[in-house]
């Protein structure tokens, strides 16, 4: 995590302090979000989903990291995203919560 937080110093030239850093995981069942997860299925031999919008979160793999207030100039957010691994990639299927009657 703090050699992430280093690229980021780096590539951004910002004065960055422990107190900024802010590790973050995807929860087991969090809907999966592609600006903010990144699915590593394939690369652990999951199969390939094809609508990951509408699918949900088994696990992380790797740690994301937000870090605020990343320039004197701007105020904003920089992250990377965590890794992931989506149910759906193992043939599982979760239902809706909304019923018909």
């Amino acid at each position: 995590m703090m050699v992430k937080a280093e690229d980021i110093r780096i590539n951004v030239k910002a004065r960055i302090i422990s107190a900024d850093l802010q590790p973050w995981i995807a929860a087991y069942c969090e809907m999966y979000d592609a600006r903010s997860m990144q699915d590593v299925g394939l690369n652990v031999g999951f199969k390939k989903v094809e609508d990951a919008k509408n699918c949900r979160v088994l696990g992380s793999t790797e740690l994301g990291l937000r870090i605020d207030g990343t320039s004197d100039d701007e105020s904003g957010e920089l992250q990377s995203r965590p890794r992931v691994l989506l149910l759906e990639s193992l043939g599982f299927r979760m239902q809706s919560s909304t019923r018909r009657h």
